[in-house]
Parts: structure tokens; C-alpha cells; sequence
């Protein structure tokens, strides 16, 4: 084979491997789990998490996982800009 055309098949190869889905911005990710939020609330401590996470959370702790001070009130409020945010990131990326 020439080089030309091990380059060529090279490249090819390259672009048949399925490619990796970019890392989320670190604002759309639950810093408890590191993961893409899916259902994102706001916690009485101002910041924002995944339901599931903070929910087992506030089971163990009535303390911020951000800043370890004292949650006064264990309630947890959709964040609903949040979400859209993600739903546009995913639609962005193919996801």
C-alpha cells in the first residue's frame, strides 16, 4: 500500500469509530453524583442538585453537601431554567 492511501484508510477508520459525547459544563452536573442532572432542585442552601441525590441526602444530613452549614428548611423547589438548560445542552449534543 502506499502512504497515501494508508492515510486515507487511517482517516476513514478514524471516522467510523463512534465518537465520545463531550463532558456537560460542570453547572449542568449534580456535585454530589457528578453526573448530568436530570430532575435539578434548588435546596434551601441556594444551590442547585439532583432530586434523587439530595433527597437521600436530607435523609442522612440537614447539612449544605456544598458548603457543610446547617439547612434550615429541608425543602426542595424545582429548578425549572435549570432544566431547560440541560434539555438544550442534550439537544445540542445528540443526546
Amino acid at each position: 500500500l502506499s502512504a497515501d492511501t494508508m492515510v486515507i484508510a487511517s482517516a476513514a477508520q478514524r471516522l467510523a469509530q463512534p465518537l465520545s459525547p463531550p463532558e456537560p459544563p460542570e453547572f449542568l452536573m449534580c456535585s454530589i453524583t457528578h453526573e448530568l442532572m436530570e430532575d435539578p432542585v434548588f435546596a434551601s442552601d441556594g444551590h442547585t442538585y439532583e432530586r434523587r441525590a439530595i433527597a437521600q441526602w436530607l435523609d442522612q444530613k440537614q447539612t449544605s453537601p456544598k458548603t457543610g452549614a446547617d439547612l434550615q428548611l429541608p425543602i426542595l423547589f424545582p429548578n425549572h431554567a435549570m432544566r431547560q438548560q440541560i434539555l438544550e445542552w442534550c439537544e445540542a449534543h445528540g443526546l
